[in-house]
């Protein structure tokens, strides 16, 4: 993937926002593969197998050691999960909407009119009404929220709570905990954030504990003119752009205080703590108070799988192996890099990206997909 200047708040949205999802019934193809395991490094890896898919398929997450493969099919989504190890089919079924994963947990958006998780023949644009979530190692639905009015706010999870929008929902159950009033005047937005909730209301910004259906402020802030980017387990703010990179305040989260600001084309919050970008392209570190310079990039850098990752995409430019070298957040350590070749990843009609667990690897480059073992 290349860098993100400027688009930096599409990842967390999506991301935060993210994505991800569903697939499509191709065969898979034994490969080969060379690798010694993440946490020590590995050498160059070739794909451990291959699966042909359809221009339109993509694949947006790994989840319980499967791979969601999705393709539009008819009014809604076809989804289909391989094992990552052996590249087998798992279960495939279709959804009204594309599912989203948020950790080990799978959600899915559900039409109101027909209140399923399986494609019906609703229009395909209605937003979601109600949410269902589903058994990543199964496909099957755990529960179904009936009363939640999602809307076309972004969901978000942990594993205590989901949210919607303004309702929040137990995450074993699906049962409304509690659904905060509307102003009418403030801007109101909740996110589940770990074993709290992270909540926007107009200008300030609170975290708050929930307790006997109530919310108990841990701490709140005034965030006039910023843009809140939570990821857990990091919160950070981000002013408006400028032409090639914006200042980010970094939150401390048990806090509320800001300990750093930062300018730079794009940020990766990852559980040691900020990664950043410099308008000159250097990486940074950013632990506390503290910035810790690495090295400058040659090429665009992403963040999956708990490694920071340079891809370089053939996309017309590559005339030599397509590859991706992973890092390790704060040290900037070189884990290694995985490696296709030029005829293997088109250099014409493939807008490629890469995806990972930490423990495998996929190089989405439709019709094929590459999956590597780290």
């Amino acid at each position: 993937m290349e860098g993100f200047p400027k688009r930096v708040l599409l990842r967390f949205f999506i991301v935060a926002i993210c994505a991800f999802i569903a697939g499509c019934g191709s065969t898979a193809t034994s490969g080969t593969t060379r690798s010694t395991g993440v946490t020590a490094g590995f050498g160059d890896a070739y794909s451990r197998w291959q699966l042909q898919v359809s221009q339109e398929a993509s694949a947006r997450a790994f989840i319980g050691g499967l791979l969601l493969v999705s393709e539009p099919a008819g009014s809604g989504v076809h989804v289909t999960a391989y094992h990552e190890e052996t590249g087998m089919k798992a279960w495939s079924r279709d959804f009204a909407q594309s599912p989203l994963a948020f950790g080990n947990i799978l959600l899915a958006g559900v039409d109101s009119a027909s209140l399923t998780a399986y494609r019906s023949g609703a229009a395909s644009g209605a937003c979601p009404r109600a949410i269902t979530r589903i058994n990543p190692a199964s496909g099957t639905s755990m529960w179904t929220s009936q009363g939640s009015a999602a809307g076309c706010s972004p969901l978000t999870a942990s594993g205590k709570y989901v949210v919607a929008g303004t309702t929040i929902l137990n995450a074993a159950s699906g049962v409304t905990l509690l659904q905060l009033p509307a102003d009418g005047t403030a801007v109101k937005q909740a996110w589940a954030f770990g074993n709290d909730i992270l909540v926007q209301d107009g200008s300030e910004l609170q975290l708050d504990a929930l307790r006997d259906g109530r919310l108990a402020p841990r701490w709140h802030r005034d965030i006039s003119g910023l843009t809140v980017l939570p990821d857990y387990p990091q919160i950070t703010l981000a002013a408006q752009p400028g032409d090639e990179s914006q200042r980010y305040e970094v939150v401390n989260p048990a806090t509320g205080a800001i300990s750093t600001s930062v300018m730079a084309t794009a940020v990766f919050a990852t559980p040691g703590g900020i990664t950043a970008v410099s308008p000159a392209g250097q990486l940074l570190s950013l632990s506390g108070p503290s910035v810790k310079p690495g090295p400058k990039l040659r090429v665009g850098i992403s963040y999956s799988g708990g490694m920071l990752w340079q891809y370089l995409s053939p996309n017309g430019h590559s005339t030599g192996p397509v590859y991706a070298s992973a890092i390790t957040p704060g040290s900037f350590h070189a884990l290694g890099r995985l490696v296709t070749t030029q005829s293997q990843v088109s250099a014409e009609g493939n807008d490629s990206y890469l995806i990972s667990d930490g423990r495998y690897a996929a190089i989405v480059a439709s019709p094929v997909i590459y999956v590597f073992k780290l």
